[in-house]
């Protein structure tokens, strides 16, 4: 008789905490309405933009902009270059990455170069991407700019067995010496 009293008592005590756990769970998102599991299967502007701001601390806090303070005696200046979107997220538009990106790294100190003159918007039309690494062209492209540095951002969808998910990749490169001097993935699953 004991045993079964036991036995209830844990029985009734897993429902009541199963029961709480849903009702906290079920008023979680702020209105008390239930949230469909289908709202977070899609990327939004709020995952992109922690995904940026995390990236970009990351890509900020690494040596090279350290190494070129030292040796320029100034903070660098980045050329937003190639902003991608290649996800099927398409309301998450190029301009509404690019300005994410601006707004991290201006915040640091880092000067930010927006604007793509004559030279760059030709190369774009006309040039492979392989031709980017050319070193005339980016010698050309620098004295043009006034740029130390080019960051290129992509989005991308991807599939990961059944999970879908999108990755973010940012590539910061020295016009100096082509070398890449900063690589960043960042995943996020939905």
């Amino acid at each position: 008789m004991k045993n079964v009293q036991k036995l209830l008592a844990a029985s009734l005590l897993a429902g009541i905490v199963g029961t709480s756990i849903t009702l906290t769970a079920g008023c979680a998102n702020g209105g008390g309405r239930p949230v469909s599991p289908e709202a977070y299967r899609y990327l939004s502007f709020t995952d992109v933009k922690r995904a940026i701001q995390v990236a970009s601390a990351d890509g900020l806090a690494r040596p090279w902009r350290e190494n070129y303070r030292a040796a320029a005696g100034r903070e660098p200046n980045v050329l937003l270059f190639r902003i991608k979107n290649n996800s099927d997220a398409r309301d998450i538009t190029e301009t509404m990455l690019g300005n994410q990106i601006e707004e991290e790294f201006l915040n640091s100190g880092v000067g930010v170069l927006t604007e793509r003159s004559e030279i760059v918007q030709s190369a774009r039309d006309t040039r492979r991407n392989d031709e980017y690494t050319d070193p005339d062209f980016l010698k050309k492209l620098k004295s043009e700019q006034i740029a130390d540095f080019y960051l290129t951002f992509t989005l991308d969808g991807m599939r990961d067995g059944g999970e879908k998910g999108y990755q973010i990749s940012f590539e910061l490169i020295s016009l100096d010496t082509t070398r890449k001097v900063w690589i960043k993935t960042y995943d996020i699953l939905k």
